[in-house]
Parts: structure tokens; C-alpha cells; sequence
């Protein structure tokens, strides 16, 4: 993977980052894709890693 790829979000990935600047809950982000929320903390530490969203905010 190069340094390009790295940026490239997944469909998912956008959604989680667009519900989550909506002040949604990682629970509600969950139950709003019908996954778990262990696959939403992958997702956003996978945004954390690129830079695009700090856990910070979820508190």
C-alpha cells in the first residue's frame, strides 16, 4: 500500500466520520450500520491513525 492508498477512505469509513461529527455515539454509529461496535472503534482508530478524527471529541 502506498502512501496515496493510505488517504483513501472506505465507504463505510465516511459515513462513521460523517455520523460522528454529527455528535452521534460510537453505540448509535453501531446500530445505525448494523455492525459492532468493536468494528466501529477499528474504523476510528483506523480515522485516528490518518489523522481525520480524534477520540478526544467523542468524550
Amino acid at each position: 500500500m502506498n502512501k496515496r492508498d493510505t488517504w483513501k477512505l472506505l465507504k463505510q469509513e465516511r459515513f462513521i466520520l460523517k455520523l460522528l461529527k454529527c455528535n452521534f455515539s460510537e453505540k448509535e454509529v453501531a446500530e445505525q450500520l448494523n455492525i459492532s461496535i468493536h468494528s466501529v472503534k477499528s474504523h476510528v482508530a483506523r480515522l485516528e491513525k490518518l489523522g481525520l478524527w480524534k477520540v478526544d471529541f467523542l468524550k
